[in-house]
């Protein structure tokens, strides 16, 4: 269980990021509080999924700094405690691992690249399954998995790396819709249970302001951000995918 502090677990001060001159986000500040479950919601091109990389340190800001639990995140210590599943997993449908086989591949970022994995790795991979409700699937191929199973799957690959934060981008592209109201009630579930921090990715405002405790609108800039009860009475989420004119179908 996450070990809690008095520090954001995520910090933005002014982070500024562009792919050559085009700019994809400016000057964001935001924090993200231990055990917090926040929705980022907003048009596609708005900088969304940039702005989840910039969090995890996959992506270095050209003006400002990302801080996790405090430290500078590329160079914290702590970058293993986060889970991250993306947008529409390029998994290809002939892949022949098992389910299980790729939920305790979630353990080689603690494990390290040539180590083999211990009885302890598959028991926390078995649990992790068991958590994401599809312990049932463990010995079965991921390729013959629904789009649905295969998110779960790959949410209980992510648990098996015993995170305090998850990141979701985006996490219902690839479940039909019917499944996916019981899927966002399983990430909530999933929160409460588990005392995790989770940032989800999502454009689906109807389906995201259901679900989360606070909502952070953006568009380049961070337009609103706060519990998503006073957002939603506040009026300004139009406003949100309204898209800057100037940077348009520059970038997906």
């Amino acid at each position: 269980m996450p070990v809690k502090t008095d520090q954001p677990c995520i910090e933005l001060r002014g982070v500024s990021f562009g792919y050559g001159p085009i700019p994809v986000v400016e000057n964001i500040s935001l924090k993200v509080e231990e055990g917090e479950y926040l929705g980022i919601i907003g048009p596609n091109g708005g900088g969304k999924t940039t702005i989840l990389k910039l969090m995890m340190g996959l992506l270095e800001p050209s003006a400002g700094e990302v801080l996790l639990f405090g430290e500078p995140v590329r160079r914290s210590k702590r970058r293993s405690a986060i889970g991250y599943v993306q947008q529409r997993h390029a998994m290809d449908p002939l892949f022949p691992a098992s389910v299980e086989e790729v939920v305790v591949s979630g353990r080689t970022a603690m494990r390290g690249l040539f180590r083999g994995f211990t009885k302890h790795d598959l028991d926390v991979a078995v649990k992790a399954l068991d958590t994401a409700g599809v312990g049932h699937l463990r010995r079965r191929k991921i390729s013959s998995l629904s789009g649905g199973e295969r998110q779960r799957v790959l949410i209980a690959r992510a648990l098996a790396g015993e995170p305090e934060i998850l990141f979701l981008d985006e996490p219902t592209s690839a479940v039909d819709a019917p499944s996916q109201e019981a899927f966002y009630a399983f990430i909530s579930d999933l929160h409460r249970k588990a005392k995790l921090s989770i940032i989800m990715v999502s454009h689906d405002i109807d389906a995201v302001s259901h679900q989360v405790q606070s909502v952070a609108c953006l568009n380049r800039h961070v337009t609103c951000h706060g519990p998503t009860e006073q957002i939603l009475r506040s009026g300004k989420l139009k406003a949100v995918f309204q898209e800057p004119p100037e940077i348009r179908h520059q970038h997906p």
